[in-house]
Formats: C-alpha cells, sequence, structure tokens
C-alpha cells in the first residue's frame, strides 16, 4: 500500500531531480516511478508551476498508520539563499507561494489517497535553517 503526500508550487528543491531512498519517493507529476525524474522550469519569474510530489511505501507489516512527518532540506553552493527560495512573512516570496495538499481524490492518477480525502496537515519553511544558504521544508499530516 503506498501513502502519498503532495507538495504543489512553483518550485521546492534546488536542482528539481527525483530522489529515493529506503521506499521515499520525490518526482514531478506524479507518485514515485510513474513521475518525470527531472523538470526545467523559468526560476526567475513567479508565474506558471511545477508540482513535486512525496511519495512512499512504508516498511513490510505496517497495516495502519495515523500521521506522517517529513521534511525536506533545500541548499544551495552560493553564500546565501538566493531570493526566489525565501518564503515567509516579510520575504521575498510570501506566505503563499508554497500550497500543499494531502487530497489525492482527483489525482495525479497512479497516488493512492490513503486518507480518502480526509487528511489534514500543516507545513512549516524556515529559512536560513543553521546556515544563510540553506531552508527546512516540513510536513505533518
Amino acid at each position: 500500500m503506498k501513502k502519498n503526500i503532495l507538495i504543489a508550487g512553483a518550485m521546492l528543491v534546488l536542482g528539481a531531480s527525483a530522489a529515493s531512498a529506503q521506499g521515499i519517493n520525490l518526482s514531478w507529476t506524479d507518485c514515485g516511478t510513474f513521475g518525470v525524474q527531472n523538470v526545467t522550469f523559468a526560476c526567475a519569474v513567479n508565474t506558471g508551476s511545477a508540482q513535486l510530489i512525496a511519495s512512499f511505501d512504508p516498511p513490510a507489516g505496517v497495516t495502519q498508520m495515523g500521521g506522517l512527518s517529513a521534511q525536506i532540506d533545500i541548499t544551495t553552493d552560493q553564500a546565501a539563499l538566493p531570493d526566489w527560495w525565501k518564503h515567509g512573512t516579510g520575504q521575498c516570496r510570501g506566505t503563499t507561494a508554497l500550497p500543499t495538499s494531502f487530497d489525492f481524490t482527483g489525482g495525479p492518477p497512479n497516488c493512492i489517497d490513503y486518507w480518502l480525502g480526509q487528511a489534514a496537515g500543516g507545513t512549516a519553511y524556515d529559512v536560513g535553517f543553521g546556515t544563510p544558504n540553506r531552508a527546512r521544508f516540513r510536513v505533518q499530516a
């Protein structure tokens, strides 16, 4: 059984490539290997959107789950995080440019909505987490 979180927005990870480790998947447009590994889009503008989807396969034997917690660390090789990646009050991108959804009832087609549209959750995005060239995105559902 696959559980998924939808992370939607005009951006999310520098480099925008898929990652997979021990059942954890990041891909564009769909879940796991059904998604695209790399997407090119204009990082210098605030229009359009690209959808990054985080999903996972639980360890064998897990038949029930009450919630989840995840984090994505975003880094750059520059001295400071570029303004475009600064989300939050008083930051370049404000508080509305990083929407998150936990509802998969309408797709993408290969994502299973474990909570059948009933999930609720929240996110936190911390600019400058640990060092000026880093941000941390946390999700709980």
